[in-house]
């Protein structure tokens, strides 16, 4: 069900007569999008599914919109292979999209790929990679009639955003009426979680057991409560799918241990607590499967962890052929800010078009806390659900 990505909405198809067909299609992104789609009439009826030679086009409502066409090589020469192409913007000139390949179209004759030729050169035993921008010269082709566009175009990015914003300016000048397709989307999005939940964590240390033999012992797993606010930014327009999310998450861990060495003459005792209060900042991508009004999602990337308040002590008991000294210590370690790896596992279920709420599994590891002397190592491994609530722009 995840991966076959179960997401209809309202949409239609255009058969190779030319008739427009209403029903629901399963919205998806990626390069499937342009070799197939996969229509029904309704939620309850079978789906048929369409290649780019059975029909003209298809298209959802107020959204995306694919018409067939033959690909083009990069001398502009058609190809064998017919695809269905992303209609980005629709006017004087139009302009497509296939895969990662941007196509424009004049009146009805003029078709041009727009690419970046990729060369490769060998310098000092090192292989240099340049790109050179052929699709400058096809738009300014194209253009030529309105002068004032060609230093735009020299300085123009390959990119959707700065390609399409060109044809919209240029159609609109030439007082011609246009489409842009995902207009109701926004290049950029921003939304705001709120969860809280339970955290386990399980500390070690690798250290010289010659003089830190204390902390080899085994610590005590961590269980105590979270709060995290989650910040997700995204471009809708350019995929629904993607989303770069940071996150701050305040929790409090706690660990003991208990070593005990003994020697002829000496029972020695050591009692290890480590009470710690940390902010975590994992920064990761998620990438969302849209399941109707369901999303599962994964998120992986790195994470900083800063101390805002410790305590480390050691308290040793040396029986000495029946005499007892003890002492403590608090300047047990050096603690550091941490570095790690993160993944997240979670669903998301809309209850409206602004509010969402989520549940969420999280692992990690952590590295190096607690300590900045190179013969003590240290790794804490972290846990936690949670359950959230998302509010979107």
């Amino acid at each position: 069900m995840i991966f076959s990505q179960v997401d209809f909405r309202k949409g239609f198809v255009i058969n190779n007569s030319g008739d427009t067909i209403y029903g629901v299609i399963n919205y998806r992104e990626g390069s499937n999008s342009y070799k197939y789609c996969l229509y029904r009439k309704s939620l309850n009826d079978s789906i048929i599914k369409y290649t780019p030679q059975n029909i003209k086009g298809y298209g959802f409502n107020n959204d995306k919109v694919y018409e067939s066409r033959n690909v083009l090589s990069s001398s502009q020469v058609k190809e064998d292979e017919v695809a269905f192409f992303e209609v980005i913007t629709r006017g004087l000139i139009t302009l497509y999209r296939f895969d990662e390949d941007y196509y424009v179209l004049k009146g009805d004759t003029t078709f041009y790929k727009l690419y970046q030729e990729r060369k490769e050169s060998n310098e000092g035993g090192f292989t240099l990679v340049t790109y050179i921008p052929k699709y400058i010269g096809y738009l300014n082709i194209l253009m030529v009639d309105s002068p004032g566009y060609l230093k735009r175009i020299s300085d123009l990015s390959f990119d959707e955003k700065s390609l399409t914003r060109l044809v919209e300016d240029y159609n609109r000048e030439n007082s011609v009426s246009s489409v842009s397709f995902k207009s109701g989307k926004p290049w950029a999005s921003w939304s705001v979680g709120i969860s809280g939940g339970m955290s386990n964590s399980r500390l070690g240390f690798l250290a010289n057991e010659e003089y830190n033999f204390y902390l080899l012992g085994s610590f005590s797993s961590s269980n105590n409560p979270f709060v995290d606010l989650a910040i997700e930014f995204a471009s809708p327009r350019l995929s629904e799918r993607i989303a770069l999310r940071v996150d701050l998450i305040l929790y409090n861990d706690k660990f003991s241990s208990y070593v005990r060495k003994q020697t002829y003459f000496h029972d020695t005792r050591y009692f290890t607590t480590i009470d710690i209060t940390q902010l975590k900042i994992p920064v990761g991508l998620c990438y969302y499967f849209r399941i109707n009004k369901y999303a599962p999602y994964i998120n992986l990337g790195a994470s900083a962890t800063f101390q805002i308040k410790s305590d480390y002590r050691m308290l040793m008991e040396d029986n000495h052929s029946g005499v007892i000294t003890s002492y403590t210590t608090e300047d047990l370690l050096d603690p550091r800010t941490q570095g790690g790896v993160w993944g997240a596992v979670g669903v998301e279920r809309a209850i409206d078009k602004k509010l969402a709420g989520y549940v969420e599994f999280r692992a990690g590891e952590s590295f190096d806390l607690y300590v900045n002397r190179p013969e003590i190592s240290s790794r804490t491994a972290s846990y936690q659900v949670c359950l959230g609530i998302k509010i979107k722009q």
